[in-house]
C-alpha cells in the first residue's frame, strides 16, 4: 500500500488531501449512499449520485451544528458563516467522495470494531444504549446509517495520515531549507533608466521620425470621441403620469399586508445604573455589585418605583418612575430586545450591561403585531405604486417626445426651449470615460449607438434624449497631428536601449574585475546603491521586484555577479551582484529546526493535496444540478 502511495507522489498525484478532508469534517453529516432511482440527483460524481433530499439534510445538520455551537448569538454569527454554504458543501460531498474512491483502491476499510470503539470515544463518562439512542434521535439518524458514517470518517482519517507520512520533510532535508531561509545576502546594484540618457541624445533625424510612425502607426489610432447635447428625465419629477386604479391599491395591499402592520412593542420602564467612559476597573465591579443587589431586592418583591427613585441614574426616565414608553423591536440592541421580548408577558430582565452602563428592565405591556387597514394606508401604497412604477410611464412619455422631436426636424436644443426643457451639452469631443456630472456611463452609451443623431437612451432609472453634435471615428491621425507624440516615443525607445548598452558595458568591466563595482565609472547621473541582511522573506524592491532575479541572489554561496548580464525590471536595467553572503548560526537553527520541520510538512502536504484534488476532479465525470445554487 504505502508502495502505491509513493508512486502517487513521484508523479505528483500523490497529494495529501489534508484541506478536503479538514473540510469534509467540517461539514459532517449524511450518509451519501446513493439516491433512489425515482429521485433526481443534486450531484453526481462518476457513478455516484447524492440526492436533493440527501443534500438538504446535511445542509440542515449544518445550520443545526452552528445554532448549538452559537446559541443565542446565531442570527448575529451564522449569516456570514452561511453565505457561501451550498457552494462549500457541494465541494465538500465531491472531495469526500473521491477520496473514498481512492481509499477503496487502496484498500483502506474500517472494521466493525473500530467503528465501535470510535462511537464508545463519543461518550467520556462512559457509554451507554440510552445516551446512544439519544444523540441517534438528535442527529436525526439511524444506528446503520450513523455506524456507516463513521466508518467513512475512520478511512478518511487513515487515508489523510498516510499521505500525510510521506509529506514529512527529513531532518536534513528541513535544515537545508531553514538554512536557505536565514541565510542573510548584501547586495550592490547599479540602476540605468531612460531617464539618465534622454537629455544626451539628439533629435530624431526626419526620415528616423517618419519610418517609426509608419513601423508602430496602429499606437497612435485614435479611440471614438463624441460631443452631444441631452435632456435629462428622472423618475421621481413625473410620478404623475403614473395612472392607478382601485384594484392596483388592493392588490398591493393584499401582497404586501405584513410591510403594512404596527410593529410588535413592548413597554418599558428601566433603572439605570451609568458607568462613565474610562472607569477604574474597581469602579465598574462596585457598579456591577450594586445592579445585581437591586436585582435581588427586585426579586425580593421590593417595590421598582422605589428602587427607580433611590437608585436610577436616567433623569428623564427617572421622573415618570422609569418608563422609557413603547420600544420596538431593533430599536435596542439585540441582547437588550430578546429578553425584552422574552418577558412580554410582563416580568423584569436580568442585569443587562453595555459601554453605557447596567440596567434592569420591567416589562409593563406588550402589543402584538397588528395589520392597518387599508383605509390608513392607501396613501402611502398609491406613493409607494407611483415610485415603483414612474420609469416605466417615463419611459414611454420620452418615447412619445422623441417622436414629437425627430418630426420636427428641430435642434434639441430648439425643441427643448420650446417644450420648456432644460438641456444640457457635453460641448468638447470626450471619450466615453468622460461623462457629465451625475450621469456615469452615458457617453459610452451614446457613443455605442454613434450611428444615430437622435437618440433616446435609459440609463439606470432616467431616460434621456440625446443629440450628437459632433462625432470623430477610430482612425489613424496623420503624421503631422502626432509628430509630438513620435518624437518623444522614438527618443524614449532609443534613450532605453542606450541604457542597455551601457548596462552592458558595465557588466562586462565589472566581470573582467572580479565582480567588482570598485573601478566602475559611471554614467552622468547614476549611482551605485547597496542593500544589507535581505533574507528569502524580505520584499521584493528595485532589482529583487522580478522573481527570477531574487532567486538567483538567493541561490549564491558566495560574492559575485548575479547572473551571466544586467536584468531588466520595470523599465529599468539592473547590473546587480552580491556582495557578503552570510548564513545563519547553528546554534539558532537548532530552536527553530523542530517547528520549521513541521511547518515545512504541513505546507508541502498542502501543495500536493491541492494538486491531487485537481488531478482527481479532471479525471472524474462530476455533474452539479443547477438547482442547488437556486433552493
Amino acid at each position: 500500500m504505502l508502495q502505491t502511495i509513493h508512486r502517487y507522489y513521484r508523479s505528483v498525484l500523490g497529494a495529501a488531501m489534508i484541506g478536503a478532508i479538514s473540510l469534509s469534517m467540517l461539514f459532517f453529516g449524511m450518509d451519501f449512499g446513493g439516491s433512489s432511482s425515482n429521485e433526481t440527483y443534486a450531484i453526481k460524481v462518476d457513478e455516484h449520485t447524492v440526492s436533493f433530499s440527501d443534500f438538504n439534510g446535511r445542509k440542515r445538520e449544518v445550520q443545526d451544528q452552528l445554532r448549538r455551537s452559537l446559541g443565542p448569538n446565531y442570527f448575529q454569527i451564522a449569516g456570514q458563516l452561511l453565505q457561501n454554504l451550498d457552494r462549500q458543501l457541494v465541494d465538500s460531498i465531491i472531495d469526500e467522495q473521491l477520496i473514498s474512491k481512492h481509499a477503496d483502491q487502496l484498500e483502506l476499510h474500517a472494521g466493525t470494531e473500530e467503528v465501535r470503539a470510535q462511537i464508545r470515544a463519543m461518550f467520556p463518562n462512559g457509554f451507554s444504549m440510552s445516551q446512544y439512542r439519544t444523540l441517534l434521535s438528535n442527529l436525526g439518524t439511524s444506528a446503520a446509517a450513523f455506524e456507516h458514517r463513521m466508518g467513512q470518517d475512520i478511512v478518511r482519517s487513515q487515508y489523510a495520515a498516510i499521505l500525510q507520512d510521506v509529506s514529512l520533510s527529513s531532518k536534513r532535508e528541513a535544515k537545508e531549507l531553514l538554512t536557505e531561509e536565514e541565510t542573510a545576502y548584501d547586495i550592490e546594484y547599479i540602476a540605468l533608466s531612460a531617464d539618465n540618457f534622454l537629455s544626451s541624445l539628439e533629435e530624431p533625424a526626419e526620415e528616423d521620425l517618419v519610418a517609426y510612425y509608419e513601423e508602430n502607426a496602429t499606437d497612435y489610432e485614435t479611440v471614438p470621441q463624441v460631443a452631444y447635447r441631452f435632456v435629462s428625465f428622472e423618475p421621481k419629477n413625473y410620478s404623475h403620469l403614473v395612472e392607478i386604479s382601485d384594484d392596483d391599491i388592493e392588490f398591493y395591499y393584499s401582497d404586501n399586508e405584513r410591510k403594512f402592520s404596527t410593529p410588535e412593542r413592548v413597554r418599558v420602564r428601566q433603572i439605570k445604573l451609568a458607568l462613565a467612559a474610562g472607569a477604574t476597573p474597581d469602579k465598574e465591579l462596585g457598579v456591577s455589585a450594586l445592579a445585581d443587589e437591586i436585582h435581588e431586592k427586585l426579586l425580593e418583591g421590593e417595590s421598582f418605583d422605589e428602587l427607580v427613585k433611590t437608585y436610577s441614574d436616567d433623569a428623564k426616565s427617572k421622573k415618570a418612575g422609569g418608563d422609557i414608553g413603547w420600544v420596538k423591536r431593533g430599536d435596542l440592541e439585540p441582547k437588550f430586545e430578546k429578553e425584552l421580548f422574552e418577558n412580554k408577558d410582563g416580568g423584569f430582565t436580568s442585569v443587562l450591561r453595555n459601554n453605557k452602563g447596567f440596567f434592569i428592565y420591567s416589562v409593563e405591556d406588550y402589543e402584538a403585531p397588528s395589520p392597518k387597514r387599508l383605509a390608513e394606508v392607501r396613501e402611502e401604497i398609491e406613493k409607494l405604486i407611483k415610485t415603483q412604477e414612474a420609469p416605466a410611464f417615463l419611459s414611454a412619455h420620452v418615447e412619445e417626445l422623441y417622436d414629437t422631436w425627430t418630426a420636427t426636424g428641430d435642434s434639441l436644443e430648439a425643441f427643448a426651449k420650446s417644450n420648456e426643457l432644460k438641456s444640457d451639452v457635453l460641448a468638447e469631443l470626450s471619450e466615453k470615460t468622460t461623462d457629465p456630472t451625475g450621469l456615469p456611463g452615458l457617453t459610452a452609451k451614446v457613443i455605442a449607438n454613434a450611428t444615430l443623431e437622435k437618440q433616446v437612451i435609459e440609463l439606470r432609472e432616467k431616460t434621456l434624449l440625446v443629440e450628437i453634435i459632433d462625432f470623430s471615428d477610430t482612425h489613424i491621425p496623420p503624421f503631422e497631428d502626432v509628430k509630438e507624440r513620435v518624437t518623444a516615443d522614438l527618443k524614449q525607445e532609443l534613450a532605453f536601449a542606450k541604457a542597455k548598452e551601457e548596462a552592458r558595458a558595465l557588466f562586462a568591466s565589472a566581470t573582467g574585475n572580479n565582480g567588482s563595482f570598485d573601478t566602475l565609472k559611471l554614467p552622468e547621473g547614476v549611482t551605485k546603491e547597496s542593500k544589507t541582511g535581505l533574507k528569502r522573506k524580505t520584499p521584493g524592491e528595485g532589482p529583487l521586484a522580478d522573481s527570477r532575479t531574487r532567486d538567483a541572489v538567493f541561490a549564491m554561496r558566495s560574492a559575485g555577479l548575479v547572473g551571466n548580464e544586467p536584468v531588466t525590471v520595470n523599465g529599468k536595467h539592473y547590473v546587480v551582484r552580491v556582495s557578503k553572503v552570510t548564513p545563519p548560526e547553528q546554534e539558532g537553527l537548532k530552536e527553530k529546526l523542530e517547528e520549521y520541520q513541521e511547518t515545512a510538512s504541513t505546507q508541502l502536504a498542502q501543495n500536493l493535496s491541492l494538486s491531487l484534488s485537481n488531478q482527481m476532479r479532471r479525471d472524474a465525470v462530476i455533474d452539479i444540478n443547477s438547482a442547488v445554487y437556486n433552493q
